[in-house]
This record gives structure tokens, sequence and C-alpha cells, in this order.
């Protein structure tokens, strides 16, 4: 690539932000309570000069994030703007696959007893993240979906007190994107379809690849197997509603051996993009005790996506390959100290994300200067 397209590489450190004492918790959790109100007192024109004065000052800040943003950025084939909105996921039509039994469908209220249980359920495997986030990646379509906030300028704001600086969410779902090489699409467009159950109710967030990835034991209608089954086999048309429970052993590992490897291609994409431009990034699907590796893998892999796609494995040597990038993370002249060194520096950079939201309400007299950064 052009010299001035090289990716940067991360400060040498072995400096890692400090576990926070319940006096210094206290302290911040002031700070930023005191920046909120300040913030949320504003006029929106002055809203948007605080968001776009951090933004540029984080631009030009000269951190190993800031650059790994700009050179994505530089690397965007349209305008983030352009992409879609995100809807909701469709659900698949009773009068299509269930002609005789249409139970029709309807969405549940997300605060209802039944959506909550669900929630709790089907995406426990999901751990709460720290920022709300704009964009995401979606293996469907190969493309990203733009997620529409009420309040765009509180959403960026809230996130640097966070740590997480403006268009971070932008680059993860780049990178995600970059890592799928589209070899599961047909599964990814079927497992998108809505999670529903065998009276017709919908439940808003949770799409049959998350029911399916909670490792549980949930609610399957005839109409969401059926329309699995026509997704992605050529001999879908044997079957049809009700399903006789002799088809069932029949029918639920053919679903099952379609999602697994799906699974594993997605889940390890997505945790490898979260280490992309965050130190300290939370893993769901169980690999939160490889974040190190992963950075490690970043490392030696020049923190190039093109390189790093090349070198993940085929879902069934999923296991074996990381077993080996362990065992070779612990050997001699391994990548993994360079690995620790990433995460730590990005893990730093957060910190300095979060100061520089005063320091631009300080720059604009929209804050006193006697607000201490904690």
């Amino acid at each position: 690539m052009p010299a001035n397209d090289a990716l940067p590489n991360p400060a040498v450190t072995n400096s890692s932000p400090l576990a926070e004492s319940a006096e210094s918790r206290a302290a911040r959790a002031a700070a930023d309570a005191t920046a909120k109100a300040a913030f949320s007192a504003l006029s929106p024109s002055l809203k948007r000069d605080v968001v776009d004065l951090l933004a540029l000052n984080l631009e030009h800040s000269g951190t190993f994030q800031a650059a790994l943003i700009t050179w994505v950025k530089k690397r965007q084939d349209r305008d983030p703007a352009s992409w879609s909105e995100a809807t909701r996921a469709d659900w698949f039509d009773p009068a299509t696959l269930a002609p005789e039994q249409p139970t029709a469908r309807h969405w549940l209220d997300p605060e209802s007893d039944a959506a909550k249980r669900a929630q709790r359920t089907l995406l426990a495997r999901q751990t709460p993240r720290a920022w709300r986030q704009a964009f995401r990646y979606d293996y469907a379509s190969g493309e990203l979906v733009r997620v529409k906030f009420a309040d765009e300028t509180a959403r960026v704001f809230e996130n640097a007190l966070a740590g997480f600086a403006p268009e971070l969410d932008l680059v993860e779902a780049s990178i995600e994107r970059d890592l799928d090489d589209r070899s599961f699409a047909k599964e990814a467009a079927a497992f998108a379809h809505a999670y529903t159950d065998r009276i017709g109710g919908a439940y808003p967030g949770i799409t049959l690849y998350d029911a399916y990835a909670s490792g549980t034991e949930f609610e399957m209608p005839d109409i969401d197997v059926l329309g699995i089954l026509h997704a992605l086999f050529d001999d879908a048309d044997r079957w049809h509603a009700p399903i006789p429970a002799t088809a069932h052993p029949v029918i639920y590992p053919r679903l099952t051996e379609r999602f697994t490897p799906y699974h594993r291609h997605r889940s390890l994409r997505n945790a490898i993009a979260r280490t992309f431009a965050v130190g300290d990034a939370v893993l769901d699907d169980g690999f939160g005790g490889l974040l190190d590796n992963f950075h490690a893998l970043w490392e030696d892999c020049r923190t190039t996506p093109e390189k790093l796609r090349a070198r993940l494995p085929q879902p069934a040597e999923r296991d074996v390959f990381l077993e080996a990038w362990v065992a070779r993370c612990k050997g001699p002249d391994s990548p993994y100290r360079a690995g620790q060194r990433r995460r730590a520096t990005l893990a730093s950079e957060a910190l300095f994300v979060r100061s520089s939201v005063f320091d631009a309400m300080r720059e604009l007299g929209v804050l006193s200067d006697e607000t201490k950064k904690k």
C-alpha cells in the first residue's frame, strides 16, 4: 500500500489504566454528572459545537486509536450516511409457509414480561456494552446499517465520556465487514429473521440467530422451521405444516448443521473486529479470555484486515486454530507482548478520549475550569 496509507503502530508502553478506588469512582461519577448537566443545558447548536470540537481535537491528537480511525475512514467505499437505516427483522410469512394454519404474527411490547424473559434467556450470551453504536455490520446483506438516534449529539457526547471516540462504531462495523468473506450469506439471511413463538408473538431485538446462539432450549414454530428449510435446502418441499414429530429427528439436526459453522464463522470475526481499535473490548461467545491473544493476532498481521482475514480458519478448524494461536503466544519470539502493549495503549487512550470531552467544553467556555478531570 502507498506510504501515506500505511497503518500506524501503537506507542511502546507497558502501562494500563489502574483499577479505580471507590473514592476515584465517586469523583469520576461526580465529574461526569457535572459535565452531563452542563451539556444538557446547552442549545442544540452549542451541543453540536462541543461534539464537533471534540472530534476535531481527537482526530489531530496523534494517538494510535485516532490513526486507526483515520485509516479506516480513508478506506470507505461510500459516504457512511448513505448506508441504509436499520429496520426490524422480517418474520417468515405464515400465509406462504403454512396456508392451512396461517397464525397471524404481531410484535410484542419490548417491555412486556414475555419479551423481557426472552431477552434474559436468549440474549444472555451478549454482555451489555458501555456505548451506543450508530453502525453495525449486517451479515445477511454484507453491508453496514445505521441505527438512528433521537439525539445524535448526546449519543456521541455520552460515548466519549465512557471513553469511546466518535466514529469508533463505524470503524468496528467496517472491520467486521472486511473480515467476512460472505461464505455464509444464505445462512445469515435465513437466521436473521425475527424470533417468534407458537402463538404468533414476534420478539423485538431478537433474531433466530440469537435464539440458536443462546445455547438454550427455545420455542420453534413450524413456520420458522419451514422458513429456514426453504431458505437453505432444495428438498424443503417434502415437509409441510404441521410438521409431524417423527420428522423432528431428521429436520432439527439439519438446521443445526447449517447454523453451527455460520455461528463459528460470525462469532470469531465479531470478536476480532471488536479488538481492532478498542483495548479492553467486551467479547461475547466465550472469547473473553482471548483478548490479549486477539490483539497479538492484529500485531502479527500488522493491523491489516486483509492479512488477518486470510489467516482465519474454516469453521470446523476454528478451535484448532485458536489452540494453536494460544500456544504460539506462549512460545519464544511470539507477538503476545506486543499484543499486550497494543491493548494497554488503546485502553489508556480511552481515558484520553474522556478527558478530551472536558477539554472541549472548557475551550468553548461551557464548563468551569474548576471541574476536575477524574
